[in-house]
């Protein structure tokens, strides 16, 4: 895998060591020895050799490992690399390893972790940048001239406090101050400021002087062109007689590193220029350690602060995948609505993140939600609330069923004295809530509540982990009503009609003299799809009639034996999408201009009376006809089309189901594979590749059944 690397390099030898086999990391790595003596990469297949030469205290200035090293861990590698050298940087690299490594090897120790992409080489740059990074601040540990307070006691000829004071300094301000203190109280000096680079780089700042309200000690800012700026850029020393003055005076201005310039006024005779520049230039090397010193436990606590919130950004996404995990296994195990809620329910609620967990229902007059399951604290926070589907009501699950959208709300303390249900909230202990709608045919269903006992516990991550949570749990729901209804030996016939002739169906037949025969329907985002063979008319007027009529959405056909096959597409709110919705699966539909009977067919266990309510809130005028309950003949290949359904997506079972409904397989065929996708609103080679994967997976089903 080829990569630049050459705007990478180091310009100063360096041992760099490398612990498993990665031809990508060492030529990676190898490349940093580009620049005037660069680096060097010392390589070891095993750990044990790798530990062995750095046991020997040969030269090591940064460790990089794999993440599968001999078997093992790059984790482990690192906790053995700490016991042998404590302070080594060590960097965990490599295309395996994963987010759980990242957060181990971070609570291991380690320096940086670098993720590369199996696919994309410009990770081989990062690889290095980060690399780099890691050796300079390495280097700046152990570039300072100047490293304890007795080098410089030494220097500046005492150890009194004010040197103390120099060393102790946890800022750049405290630094500054202790230099003039020195150069005053201690080195003896009238008159001394300390000049550091302001944050834009343009300019030098006088931070500190003495005496303090004095202006002999220099200018407030110095920038370009000035005698301060120079003796910063050049990083000479300046001295400057001022004979006109008298008594020999002068001015030094000496460099402090890449911080700034320390500017003193001398008075005394006797303290000549040459005196001078040599105890102050003590003075100025002890600055520069100790501004050194300052930024490096700043960088140092900035990087630990780093780490930490790596760290913990880490956990979070371990346990969100922890939240995801538990709703899968929930959906994948569960045999029925209802244990499905309760596994889901229970495992948020193992999860130690939320405090309760709870989800309702949209009652029969979908006018109220109604609480089925929870897990954790509830404390009669369901009783107190109000549950009505209102615009009044502003309770989070009631607000996003409403809304029929995620709601958060992060502080529950904010607008207490505005909404009854957060005092009800706090008074269990809750601070945050957040709560999504679930769906089931692409209808409102319900919805899953969750609370915590921190505020701002649902961040845009945790947001979006939910998203993926209402979906995983709609899923499920299909999967159980379809197992449910395929599987159930004991059934529900219905008989319905309309009898006021003002439907769709009866309309169409009354106006055009049609005959409409069923053929079958499916569910297509939310609506419901129906395909009848219409003859005796001419289709131009079956046509203009069908789009006319209410709640048809979009109307299509193709030739048909003696008819026409009429695909039609009705809105959500119609009476046939509600029966698909509501769980009823349709049989056939007939009518002939003044009623339109239709036969429904329902799970055994479904409370007719609320299906028939929610079929009237659509079509008021509705009636049950007849009801009868029977026992479905034994069918061997029920668990075969239940393991075949879960295999297929929702789309390829609609381009089957489309295809065997409009004649594609019959010989010869009586519609083209163009005309089935125009049936289904999709470009050919999409329908195509739908049918074709969904044919493999029947064929493969099929074949594996027989063998066993």
């Amino acid at each position: 895998m080829a990569s630049d690397f050459s705007h990478v390099t180091l310009d100063w030898p360096a041992t760099i060591v490398v612990g498993g086999e990665s031809e990508r990391l060492e030529d990676a790595l190898s490349a940093l020895s580009d620049g005037h003596d660069g680096a060097s990469v010392v390589s070891f297949d095993s750990a044990q050799a790798a530990l062995q030469y750095l046991e020997a205290g040969t030269d090591a200035d940064v460790f990089v490992s794999t993440q599968t090293v001999d078997g093992g861990s790059g984790v482990d590698l690192l906790r053995h690399v700490r016991d042998a050298s404590p302070d080594l940087p060590f960097v965990l690299a490599g295309m395996d390893v994963t987010v759980a490594d990242e957060r181990k090897a971070i609570e291991a120790g380690a320096t940086d972790v670098v993720r590369l992409d199996p696919d994309e080489s410009s990770g081989d740059a990062v690889l290095q940048a980060r690399v780099k990074r890691v050796l300079e601040q390495s280097r700046s540990r152990e570039r300072s001239s100047v490293t304890s307070e007795a080098d410089a006691g030494r220097l500046l000829g005492g150890t009194g406090d004010t040197i103390r004071r120099l060393f102790d300094a946890s800022s750049r301000q405290d630094v500054a101050d202790a230099v003039v203190e020195a150069a005053t109280s201690t080195l003896g000096y009238t008159d001394a400021a300390m000049y550091l680079l302001d944050s834009d780089g343009q300019r030098l700042r006088r931070v500190a002087s003495a005496p303090a309200d004095g202006d002999t000690t220099g200018p407030v800012r110095a920038g370009h062109g000035t005698r301060l700026w120079e003796t910063f850029v050049t990083g000479d020393g300046d001295v400057v007689s001022q004979t006109d003055s008298g008594a020999g005076k002068a001015t030094v201005s000496l460099p402090i590193g890449e911080f700034g310039v320390l500017h003193v006024a001398v008075e005394a005779p006797e303290q000549g220029p040459v005196g001078t520049t040599e105890r102050l230039t003590d003075l100025a090397t002890a600055a520069t350690a100790a501004l050194e010193r300052v930024d490096r436990s700043q960088s140092l606590q900035s990087h630990a602060a780093e780490l930490d919130e790596r760290a913990a950004r880490l956990e979070r996404r371990g346990a969100l995948a922890d939240v995801l995990s538990a709703v899968q296994r929930a959906t994948v195990h569960a045999e029925s609505r209802e244990e499905l809620e309760q596994r889901v329910v229970t495992g948020l609620a193992e999860t130690d993140r939320f405090a309760f967990v709870r989800i309702e229902t949209v009652g029969s007059q979908r006018d109220r939600l109604e609480p089925q399951t929870w897990a954790g604290t509830e404390r009669g926070y369901l009783d107190a609330v109000d549950l009505r589907l209102d615009e009044s009501v502003d309770e989070p699950a009631v607000r996003a069923a409403r809304t029929q959208s995620m709601v958060v709300v992060d502080d529950i303390t904010t607008g207490l004295r505005e909404d009854t249900w957060r005092e009800e909230a706090l008074t269990r202990g809750f601070q945050s809530v957040l709560s999504v709608p679930l769906y089931r045919s692409d209808r409102l269903w319900g919805t899953l509540t969750v609370h915590a006992t921190d505020p701002d516990a649902f961040d845009g991550r945790v947001a979006d982990t939910f998203d993926d949570v209402a979906r995983v749990v709609t899923d499920g729901l299909s999967v159980i009503e379809r197992k449910r209804s395929l599987l159930s030996d004991s059934v529900i016939d219905l008989e319905l009609t309309l009898t006021d002739g003002t439907d769709v169906f009866s309309r169409v037949a009354r106006e055009t003299g049609a005959t409409l025969s069923f053929e079958g329907v499916l569910a297509r985002d939310g609506n419901a799809v129906l395909f009848l063979v219409v003859t005796d008319a001419a289709s131009k007027t079956v046509e203009q009639s069908f789009e006319s009529a209410p709640l048809v959405d979009t109307v299509d056909h193709v030739p048909h034996g003696d008819g026409e096959l009429y695909e039609i597409e009705l809105e959500s709110v119609s009476l046939v999408s509600e029966i698909l919705s509501a769980g009823g699966t349709l049989r056939d539909l007939t009518a002939d201009g003044d009623t339109t009977r239709l036969l429904v067919t329902l799970p055994a266990e479904t409370d007719v009376r609320r299906f028939v309510e929610s079929l009237e809130r659509v079509a008021p005028d509705v009636r049950l006809h007849s009801r009868t309950q029977r026992t479905r003949a034994s069918r061997r290949d029920q668990p075969f089309r239940v393991a075949f359904e879960q295999r297929v997506t929702d789309r390829q079972l609609e381009a089957l189901r489309t295809a065997l409904l409009s004649g594609y397989f019959e010989w010869p065929r009586e519609h083209t594979a163009e005309e089935v996708a125009s049936l289904l609103d999709i470009s050919q080679p999409t329908f195509n590749r739908h049918l074709r994967v969904s044919l493999k997976k029947l064929l493969e089903l099929l074949f594996d059944a027989e063998g066993q």
